[in-house]
C-alpha cells in the first residue's frame, strides 16, 4: 500500500494498492467531489493485433459497451449514465487501451459494478459484432481526409513490416468484415479470444475518485474487481527496436521492475547494430490541405525507464525554444517558418519517436535544407560545452512551481491521465511522474544528443509542391496518401553531422526573468461572493472578485475593447485578422519564457466586434506582461515580408476550411445563415489577395482609436492593483471613448414560426466521402426557466438520441445532440456525419427520433424524471474545481450583457418547480408542431446533390422553404 508524492496544497487522499488478483489500484478520495469517476487501463492495444485482423483491439473496445451477461441490455450503461449526469469513454493506443466514465457520487457504486462487467464477462452478441463494426469503419471514413491521420499512418506503413508498428489500427469493413470471411474467421470469436489473451488482471491499473472515504472506496473496489481473472502475463519488457531499421531482434531488455537503467547501456547500438540504410531516407507527402511541414523523426531507446531523469525534455526544451537566439527566432527572421515543435510524440516499449516539427512558410519550403542545416547548427551548438546546469535547473525550478500550484481537473480526464500514468511509473509517482525531475544525470543528457543525428533521421516534407516534381509516386495503402521515397544524399549527411561554421544569430535562451518569486495570497477580507464592478464610467466597465476559494498565487484577467470597425466588413475582418497575427508575431520572443513560467497570454478578436485579451497565471508579473502587449498594439511596426507571410497563412487557412470534416462546414454555414453579421468564406477569399501593407498601416488607427472597455479581473489580485493595472493599460493605448451608436451589436435571425429551410450542397472536397446533415430547432430569446427546461429536454434526449442513431440504425459515426445558444437565443440541434446515408436520409431518421423522444417523454414515469432532475440539481450545487471554471462562467455572463453571476443558484431553483408536462409543453411546440427548422446537408461524393423542387406558384402555400447549390 502506497500513498503516491502530491503536491501540499492537493487536500485529496491517495492510496495505491494490489488486488488479490494483482489488479494495481489507484484511489482517490475528494470529500468536496459531487461526481465519481473511474478508468482501466488495459496493457494492450491496436500493436497485438493478429496480422489478419487489422483493428481487432480498436473493434474491442467499442464492442465493451454493449452488454455483458449481468446487464445485457446493450443500452443499461449508457441509460444509467445519462440518468444520473455520467458520461463515458474510451481510446484504443498503440499498447494501451482505456476505458474511463463519471456519475454522480452516490451512484458510484453501481457504476463500478457496470463497469467491471466489461473485464469479466462481455457478451460481444452477434447481431452488436455486426452493427458495430460499421461504426468502427465509419470513424475510419471519417479520417481518410485529415492529414495528421495519413501521416500517422504513412509513418507507421513505411517502417519495417516485420515491426508491429507497421499495423493499421482503427479498422475497417474490409478487415473486419470481407477480409475474415474470406478467410473464413469468426470475428466474434476472434474478438472472445482478444479479450480472453489479453484483458488480464495483472497488466490493468484501475483508478477511481470519488467523495467517499479511502477505505469505502477500497471497499468498493475489493467487491466489485477481484474478479477480473489474472492471466498472469508477463510484465512491459523495453527493448529496443527501431521500427525503421532492418534489424529487429531484442538488442537490451529493461524489465519494469527495474526502473533505474543507464542510458549509455545503448551507446553500442548506435551505429553497428542499431543504424542502417533504412533510417536515412525522405519521404515527400502530398497532403489534402494546402499547408507546407517539415517533420525530422528520429528513434530513440523507449524513455519510460529513465522518467526520473526526464532525458528527453532537455533536448525538446531547447529545439523547441522560442525566445532570442532560439532555431524557431533564426528561421522567423528569414521568413521561413510559422512555429516549431519539439518533443517525443509516439511512445512504445519497443522505441519512442522524437520529432522536430515546423509550419513552413512559401518561402521556407524551398529552403528545407537549410532549415535542417540550422537545427543541427543548434544541436551542435548546445551540446558542445556539456549540458547547461542553469537551464536544467530552471526548468526544474518551473515544474516544481507549477505542480505545487497545479488546479484541480475534472475527475473524468484525471482518472484517464492517471490510469496510463500507473502503467509508466513508480507507485509513489503515479501522480507527479509526468510532471517532475527527480535525478539530474548529465552524463544521460549528454547522451541523449547521440540520437538526434542525421545518421538516425527520417525526413517527412509535407506539401503539395511536390506533387508535380515527385516521379515515382506510391500510394500509402489504408488512406490512399500519395507520397515518395529517395536516400538522403551521403554528402548531406556528412554536412549536417559536422557543420562548418554555426549562424551567430543562434544562442542559449537567456535567463527567464518571468519565472515568479513571490507567492503571497492577498487579504481575503475584502473578497465577496460574485464579481463587483470596480470602475464604471463611460469608456470602462471592469468587475473584479478577489479569489478566497482555491487560494494559489494565480489570476485570470479577460479584457475585451469593443470596437465598431474589426468586423464591420469582410475587408476590416481579414485585416483584423492580419493584424492580431502580426501582434503575436512581435510579441512571441517576449511572452514565450511568460508562457515556460506559467504566465500566458491570449489575443484575439471576437464577433461582431472586440478585440480581446486574456491572461492567465502566477499573478507577480501580470502588470508587466498586459503592459508590453498593451505597447505592442499600439505601437505595431512590421516589415512587408512578414506582412506577406502572415497574409499567406491566412489565405491558406481560408482554402483549407473547406477540407475540414463536413459537420463541421455544417455547422459553419447554419452560424452564417442564423447571425445578423457573419461574413463567409468566400467573401472573405475574393478580397484577401489585394489587400497590402498599405491597406493594413491606414487601417490600424481605424482600429486603436476608439474603444470601449470591459473586463474581469478575479483570482489573487486586489482590488487596487486590478484599478492600477487597468489605468495602465488605458494609459498606454491612449483611446478614445467609442460612441455608444457605434457600439457593434450581434443578433440572432428569427426564423418564421412553422418554417423548415434546408440548404444542400455537394462536397466541399471532392475525394470526402462523409455526407452531413445539421438540424437546428430554434426555441427563442433565453431566459432563466425556459434555458433551464430546455437544459433538461437535451439532458433527457442526448442518450437515446445516440442510442438510436448511432447504436442502433449505424447510421454513423458521428451523432451530437444538444443545445445550441448565439446571442441569447438558443435552440436544439442535432447532427449527424454518415459515410453511408445521405443528408435527406439523416435527416428523415432525425424526424422520426423527434416523434420517438415525445414518446419517451409521455410515458416516462415521474421517479426517473425526478432522477434527471435530481442530477441536473446536484451537478449544478458542485464547487467549481478551478479557478478557470469559475471565471468562465462569470465572462459568460459579461460577454452577454445578462450579469447573472449567481445563474446557477437560480437554475436550481427552476429545477425545483418544473414540471414533466412543461417540458412536453416546450417540446411538442417548439420542436413537433409549430417549430421553426433550419437544416444544412453537406453530400459525399459518392451520393448525388437532389434536383431542387420547382418553385411554388404565388397562390400556393408551402411551409418549407430549400435551396441547393
Amino acid at each position: 500500500m502506497t500513498h503516491p508524492i502530491k503536491s501540499e496544497f492537493d487536500k485529496r487522499e491517495y492510496e495505491t494498492f494490489f488486488l488479490e488478483n494483482q489488479l494495481q489500484v489507484l484511489l482517490i478520495s475528494d470529500p468536496e467531489t459531487q461526481k465519481g469517476a473511474a478508468s482501466m487501463d488495459v496493457n494492450v492495444g491496436h500493436l497485438s493485433d493478429p496480422a489478419e485482423l487489422p483493428g481487432l483491439a480498436h473493434f474491442l473496445e467499442h464492442m465493451l459497451f454493449l452488454g455483458t451477461e449481468k446487464y445485457p441490455d446493450e443500452n443499461s450503461y449508457h441509460a444509467f449514465l445519462s440518468q444520473h449526469s455520467g458520461r463515458s469513454n474510451a481510446y484504443t493506443a498503440l499498447e494501451h487501451t482505456n476505458y474511463h466514465f463519471e456519475v454522480l457520487s452516490e451512484h458510484l457504486d453501481e457504476g463500478l459494478d457496470r463497469f467491471a462487467q466489461f473485464f469479466i464477462t462481455p457478451l460481444f452478441t452477434e447481431s452488436a459484432t455486426d452493427r458495430e463494426v460499421k461504426a468502427v469503419h465509419s470513424e475510419h471514413v471519417k479520417n481518410l481526409q485529415v492529414d495528421h491521420w495519413r501521416y500517422f499512418q504513412l509513418v507507421k506503413s513505411t517502417s519495417n513490416p516485420s515491426h508491429p508498428f507497421s499495423k493499421f489500427g482503427t479498422g475497417s469493413e474490409q478487415t473486419l468484415v470481407e477480409g475474415p470471411k474470406a478467410l473464413g474467421i469468426n470475428v466474434r470469436q476472434a474478438l472472445l479470444d482478444f479479450h480472453a489473451k489479453w484483458y488480464s488482471a495483472n497488466t490493468m491499473k484501475r483508478v477511481v475518485y470519488g467523495k467517499q472515504t479511502i477505505a469505502e472506496l477500497r471497499e468498493l473496489v475489493i467487491h466489485r474487481f477481484n474478479q477480473i481473472p489474472n492471466k498472469n502475463l508477463p510484465l512491459t519488457a523495453y527493448n529496443f527496436r527501431s521500427p525503421f531499421s532492418n534489424t529487429l531482434r531484442p538488442l537490451k531488455n529493461i524489465s519494469s521492475e527495474n526502473n533505474t537503467p543507464n542510458l549509455a547501456d545503448y551507446k553500442d547500438l548506435l551505429y553497428d547494430d542499431y543504424v542502417d540504410d533504412s533510417e536515412r531516407l525522405l519521404y515527400h507527402m502530398i497532403p489534402v490541405k494546402k499547408l507546407h511541414s517539415l517533420r525530422l523523426v528520429f528513434p530513440i531507446p523507449p524513455m519510460a525507464p529513465f522518467y526520473k531523469k526526464r532525458t528527453s525534455h532537455y533536448s525538446s526544451h531547447l529545439i523547441g525554444h522560442e525566445g532570442p537566439g532560439s532555431i524557431h527566432s533564426l528561421l522567423k527572421q528569414k521568413g521561413w517558418v510559422y512555429d516549431l515543435v519539439a518533443g517525443i510524440h509516439i511512445q512504445c516499449s519497443d522505441f519512442d519517436l522524437f520529432k522536430v516539427s515546423l509550419t513552413l512558410t512559401d518561402e521556407g519550403i524551398k529552403n528545407t535544407d537549410e532549415i535542417i542545416s540550422i537545427i543541427f547548427q543548434y544541436i551542435s551548438l548546445v551540446k558542445k560545452p556539456g549540458v547547461h546546469k542553469w537551464v536544467y535547473d530552471e526548468m526544474k525550478l518551473t515544474e516544481e512551481q507549477e505542480f505545487k500550484f497545479k488546479e484541480k481537473v475534472e475527475p473524468f480526464g484525471y482518472v484517464t491521465q492517471l490510469a496510463n500514468n500507473m502503467q509508466k511509473f513508480e507507485p509513489d509517482h503515479v501522480v507527479c511522474g509526468s510532471d517532475l525531475s527527480w535525478e539530474y544525470d548529465p552524463e544521460a543528457f549528454d547522451h541523449f544528443w547521440n540520437y538526434l543525428v542525421p545518421s538516425n533521421m527520417r525526413i517527412y516534407i509535407i506539401s503539395p509542391d511536390y506533387k508535380s516534381e515527385a516521379t515515382e509516386m506510391q500510394k500509402e495503402p489504408w488512406y490512399q496518401t500519395e507520397y515518395s521515397k529517395t536516400r538522403i544524399p551521403e554528402h548531406k549527411l556528412k554536412e549536417w553531422s559536422s557543420p562548418s561554421q554555426i549562424d551567430s544569430a543562434l544562442s542559449l535562451p537567456p535567463p527567464n526573468e518571468f519565472i515568479p518569486s513571490d507567492f503571497r495570497i492577498k487579504n481575503v477580507a475584502e473578497s465577496h461572493e460574485f464579481p463587483k464592478l470596480i470602475i464604471s464610467d463611460e469608456s470602462t466597465k471592469v468587475w473584479h472578485k478577489l479569489d478566497h476559494v482555491y487560494l494559489f498565487p494565480k489570476v485570470n484577467i479577460y479584457l475585451q475593447l469593443l470596437t465598431s470597425t474589426v468586423y464591420e466588413s469582410p475587408t476590416s475582418s481579414l485585416l483584423t485578422s492580419i493584424w492580431i497575427r502580426l501582434c503575436n508575431d512581435a510579441l512571441n520572443e517576449y511572452t514565450y519564457p511568460a508562457a515556460i513560467a506559467g504566465l500566458s497570454y491570449n489575443l484575439s478578436y471576437t464577433v461582431p466586434g472586440a478585440i480581446q485579451l486574456v491572461i492567465r497565471g502566477f499573478n507577480e508579473k501580470t502588470k508587466v506582461l498586459v503592459h508590453k502587449i498593451c505597447e505592442t498594439i499600439a505601437n505595431l511596426t512590421f516589415t512587408d515580408e512578414r506582412f506577406n507571410e502572415v497574409k499567406q497563412k491566412v489565405d491558406k487557412e481560408l482554402d483549407n476550411f473547406y477540407k475540414s470534416q463536413p459537420w463541421e462546414i455544417c455547422r459553419y454555414i447554419a452560424n452564417c445563415a442564423l447571425r445578423s453579421t457573419r461574413w463567409t468564406t468566400e467573401e472573405k477569399k475574393l478580397i484577401i489577395g489585394g489587400l497590402t501593407k498599405e491597406n493594413l498601416e491606414r487601417f490600424i488607427p481605424q482600429i486603436t482609436k476608439e474603444f470601449v472597455l470591459e473586463g474581469l479581473i478575479h483570482g489573487n489580485m486586489e482590488k487596487s492593483e486590478a484599478i492600477d493595472l487597468i489605468n495602465d493599460l488605458k494609459q498606454t493605448l491612449k483611446y478614445k471613448n467609442l460612441p455608444r451608436s457605434q457600439y457593434p451589436y450581434d443578433r440572432s435571425i428569427q426564423l418564421p414560426k412553422g418554417k423548415e429551410y434546408y440548404v444542400l450542397h455537394p462536397p466541399f472536397d471532392p475525394q470526402n466521402e462523409n455526407n452531413a446533415i445539421y438540424s437546428y430547432y430554434q426555441i427563442g430569446p433565453e431566459n432563466i426557466r425556459s434555458s433551464t427546461m430546455l437544459e433538461v429536454i437535451a439532458q433527457i434526449f442526448r442518450e437515446p438520441c445516440f442510442d438510436s442513431l448511432r447504436t442502433k440504425q449505424n447510421l454513423g459515426y458521428l451523432v451530437f445532440s444538444g443545445i445550441r445558444v448565439a446571442s441569447v437565443v438558443e435552440g436544439l440541434r442535432v447532427i449527424v456525419q454518415s459515410s453511408v446515408k445521405d443528408p435527406l436520409y439523416l435527416d428523415e431518421r432525425i424526424e422520426v427520433f423527434l416523434q420517438d423522444f415525445l414518446k419517451i417523454l409521455e410515458e416516462m414515469d415521474d421517479t426517473t424524471y425526478q432522477k434527471y432532475i435530481k442530477s441536473m440539481i446536484v451537478r449544478k450545487q458542485e464547487k467549481f474545481k478551478r479557478l478557470a471554471d469559475e471565471t468562465s462562467l462569470y465572462w459568460d455572463e459579461i460577454l452577454n450583457q445578462r450579469y447573472l453571476f449567481d445563474r446557477r443558484n437560480l437554475e436550481i431553483e427552476e429545477l425545483k418547480t418544473i414540471t414533466k408536462q412543461e417540458l412536453l409543453d416546450l417540446y411538442r411546440n417548439k420542436v413537433i408542431n409549430s417549430r421553426c427548422k433550419f437544416a444544412v446537408g453537406i453530400f459525399g461524393k459518392k451520393f448525388p446533390l437532389p434536383t431542387p423542387p420547382a418553385p411554388a406558384s404565388p397562390d400556393s402555400s408551402s411551409s418549407s422553404s430549400s435551396s441547393s447549390s
